[in-house]
C-alpha cells in the first residue's frame, strides 16, 4: 500500500511538472517567433523589450528543466535539448544584431546589411519550421507518458 501511494505521488509530481515544462516550452516558442520576426507589425513591442521577454522565458525554461529532467525519459531530453538550442538562436542572433547596429549605426556598410538579412531569415525560417515541430514531437511524448493518446 505504502509502495501504491508513492507511486502515485511520483506520478502526480510529474504530470505537474510536464504540464510546467509544455506552458513553458509555449512560452518560449511564441516570445522566439515574436523576436525573430522579420518585419514588425503595429502594436508589437519594440524588439529590445520583445529580447528581453524571449531571453526570460528561455531561462525560466532552461532552468526548470534542468532541475527536473530525470523526470522524462531519454527521448524527450534530446528533443527538449534540441528544442532549447533551436529557439535560442533568435536571442543570440539579436545580440549580434544589436553589435552590427553599434558598428554600423546608419546601415551603410551594404555587405553588413546584406549578412544581417541573410542570417536574420536562417533565424527566421529555423524558428518557424524546427521549434514548432520539436515542440509537437514532446507534446506527444507527454501525451503518451500521462496515457492520454489513444
Amino acid at each position: 500500500m505504502e509502495h501504491s501511494v508513492r507511486f502515485s505521488s511520483l506520478h502526480s509530481k510529474r504530470a505537474e511538472i510536464i504540464a510546467e515544462i509544455y506552458e513553458l516550452l509555449s512560452a518560449v516558442e511564441n516570445q522566439a517567433r515574436l523576436l525573430a520576426t522579420p518585419a514588425m507589425e503595429n502594436g508589437e513591442p519594440p524588439r529590445n523589450e520583445t529580447y528581453k521577454s524571449t531571453a526570460s522565458s528561455y531561462y525560466r525554461l532552461y532552468e526548470k528543466y534542468n532541475k527536473t529532467r530525470i523526470y522524462f525519459p531519454d527521448n524527450i531530453c534530446q528533443m527538449i535539448d534540441k528544442f532549447l538550442t533551436q529557439s535560442k538562436n533568435p536571442i543570440s542572433f539579436y545580440k549580434l544584431a544589436e553589435q552590427t547596429s553599434m558598428q554600423d549605426p546608419e546601415g551603410s556598410n551594404k555587405r553588413l546589411q546584406e549578412d544581417l538579412q541573410t542570417k536574420f531569415m536562417e533565424v527566421w525560417e529555423e524558428v518557424e519550421e524546427n521549434v514548432p515541430e520539436a515542440r509537437i514531437a514532446i507534446e506527444k511524448e507527454f501525451r503518451k507518458i500521462l496515457g492520454v493518446t489513444k
